[in-house]
């Protein structure tokens, strides 16, 4: 009977357990469902890790739980949210941690999870470890992002005080994982915002610079004027401009700062505000350079300069005034097909305070043509990285016909360029100016 009695016991007994066992699983895989979810309802991800601590402490029934991240710069451990440390009301987060774990940082170095059921009989963690834990049993895993352990979640202090179980490590890796593909679910939210809003920035800024370069075709007096620029990136670091002074003269530059992208495009806008400022007080062209070289050395906090070509053209008499700050030269086409190089040896501006500018003098003849362009055409590159070059520039020039407009014999020279690149991707800005004397 006794024997009969103990064997029924024996089986109730097992069917609880079973059955404890059971919702304790299937309240772990509700648990893990629910963590999933968040961050496909959530977009920060401090509230998501504060989320995940509370939630995991009443799902694993734990008191203290910890997520590490370590610093990718300064190596220092960030408990970023944590539960059970007198705050029961709210998680602590973005506490800097002032001496390392042991066995965080073992567990973060080697991306190996750490089970201790009891510190007292683990070796090398007698020593403070469990400092403050009312247990003496925890785990530490590893929180891997992308092949790589950032950081560790931390367990200890079970309600019931047993210790923790391989069973009970087993299902921590599991949620340990989710939070690792929520952290990179979550990275990949904000890295496409980020995009999007740098995106919206470059749109706006390269707006802004379309709108500050002349388009289309000018015809001033006699002279037929046309440029193209044609950006690398959404922003340019090249500029080129077309200023009536007076009734009598047209300031004609282009620029092309060092770089490309964002950085130079705010130097090119920059220089450029200073410029049309200065012309209307200064008319002289050494010290209009002068000022402008000074400005950007003074004002500039990165290592970009300028080059930039300048002139003011009579378009009475066709004499053109000219500095060249460090420049490519610029070719005048004359009527007899011979080419007329606008040499000037003067630095580049933006380097150096106080360059005395030389300028030069010349006179564009009616039926010539000025072109004043940027190194994005002469060092256009080929697949096998072969360049355009200087003279296949004075090549092309030398062939244009003088019944084409101005904005055909530019079209001309960058079908050249084109038909040399092929399908190479574009190295750097294009610019070109070209001045027509009608005859």
């Amino acid at each position: 009977m006794h024997a009969i009695f103990f064997r029924f016991y024996q089986n109730v007994r097992q069917i609880y357990i079973s059955n404890l066992e059971l919702q304790r699983m299937l309240d772990r895989m509700g648990g893990l469902y629910k963590i999933a979810r968040l961050s496909q309802e959530l977009t920060g991800l401090q509230e998501l890790l504060n989320i995940t601590v509370v939630e995991m402490s009443k799902i694993l029934k734990c008191k203290r739980i910890s997520i590490v991240i370590e610093d990718p710069k300064s190596k220092f451990l960030i408990l970023k949210a944590a539960i059970g440390f007198g705050n029961e009301d709210r998680p602590i987060e973005n506490l800097v941690l002032d001496r390392k774990s042991p066995v965080v940082s073992k567990v973060i170095e080697t991306s190996t999870p750490v089970l201790v059921k009891n510190v007292d009989e683990h070796d090398g963690l007698k020593a403070g470890e469990s400092v403050n834990y009312k247990t003496k049993s925890f785990v530490c895993v590893p929180i891997i992002i992308t092949g790589h352990a950032v950081g560790a979640l931390s367990l200890t202090d079970k309600e019931n005080q047993e210790n923790f179980t391989d069973d009970d490590l087993k299902a921590i890796v599991v949620f340990a994982g989710q939070i690792s593909s929520n952290i990179e679910h979550l990275f990949s939210i904000e890295t496409q915002m980020e995009r999007r809003r740098l995106d919206k920035e470059l749109e706006i800024a390269s707006g802004m610079q379309k709108k500050l370069v002349p388009s289309g075709i000018k015809n001033i007096a006699r002279y037929e004027i046309f440029g193209s620029y044609i950006p690398a990136k959404e922003v340019s670091g090249d500029y080129y401009d077309c200023i009536e002074l007076d009734e009598k003269h047209l300031l004609l530059l282009v620029g092309d700062v060092s770089g490309k992208g964002v950085p130079a495009g705010l130097f090119m806008m920059t220089a450029r505000t200073f410029l049309h400022t200065i012309i209307k007080y200064e008319r002289d062209l050494s010290r209009i350079m002068g000022f402008l070289n000074n400005y950007l050395t003074d004002n500039s906090e990165s290592t970009a300069y300028l080059t930039v070509f300048m002139s003011v053209l009579n378009i009475e008499t066709g004499a053109l005034e000219y500095v060249n700050g460090g420049h490519l030269s610029p070719y005048i086409l004359k009527k007899n097909k011979t080419l007329e190089s606008l040499e000037t040896k003067n630095l580049i501006c933006g380097m150096f305070n106080d360059v005395v500018y030389d300028v030069g003098v010349t006179t564009i003849e009616p039926g010539d043509a000025l072109f004043i362009f940027t190194d994005g055409i002469t060092e256009a590159q080929a697949a096998d990285e072969s360049m355009y070059g200087d003279e296949s520039l004075k090549t092309v020039i030398k062939s244009l016909d003088a019944t084409q407009s101005a904005s055909e014999q530019v079209g001309r020279i960058l079908k050249s360029v084109k038909d040399f690149v092929k399908d190479a991707p574009q190295s750097d800005d294009i610019t070109i100016l070209s001045v027509k004397a009608l005859e």
